[in-house]
């Protein structure tokens, strides 16, 4: 029951049989050998043959069990923080690409915007100049708003990712060149 309480990967407990407890308590010491690293201190006729059995020699079987189990739960618990570590390494490293990638598309944006905007040329009728005026309005209610937005964005994922590398002793992130939000 110990060792299924522990690890129930190791002994079916329910196929175990009630009225052979010489056979039960053998497989139980032949798997803390095999599986635990505990060595066979106790014969099961032993246990069973007697009236009273050694208190301290089982006590001190028991204890190995104690020890093996708290050290299982040690690695465990090392293991459950690397891989928390490791999770919010991944995390970082994905807003970092996010934040990249954000980034580029903004700039691609900007580089095919500014030429038209900058074409100042004068239309040679009012027709040309409504439809640049048009266009522009368009420009300024459908097409800039989003960018902006995305502007934002781009300025919190860089504090966020900045807050977050900061609270786990990470070097700052240093955007590739020409990408800063500036």
């Amino acid at each position: 029951a110990l060792i299924h309480r522990h690890r129930p990967e190791l002994i079916e407990y329910d196929k175990l049989r009630k009225d052979d407890p010489v056979t039960n308590l053998n497989n139980a010491f032949e798997v803390a050998e095999k599986y635990l690293d505990i060595p066979k201190m106790l014969d099961a006729e032993d246990i069973v043959g007697t009236l009273r059995p050694d208190e301290k020699a089982i006590m001190t079987y028991v204890s190995c069990f104690y020890h093996a189990f708290s050290g299982a739960q040690k690695a465990e618990t090392a293991a459950n923080r690397i891989c928390k570590v490791l999770a919010v390494n991944q995390e970082n490293e994905h807003l970092m690409e996010d934040y990249e990638k954000l980034a580029s598309d903004l700039l691609e944006w900007i580089r095919r915007t500014i030429p038209w905007l900058e074409d100042r040329v004068p239309q040679k009728t009012i027709q040309e100049m409504q439809q640049k005026l048009e266009d522009f309005r368009d420009y300024r209610r459908v097409h800039k708003p989003p960018k902006v937005q995305e502007k934002c964005q781009l300025e919190i994922n860089f504090n966020t990712l900045q807050t977050k590398l900061r609270l786990s002793n990470r070097p700052a992130f240093m955007p590739s060149e020409g990408k800063m939000v500036s």
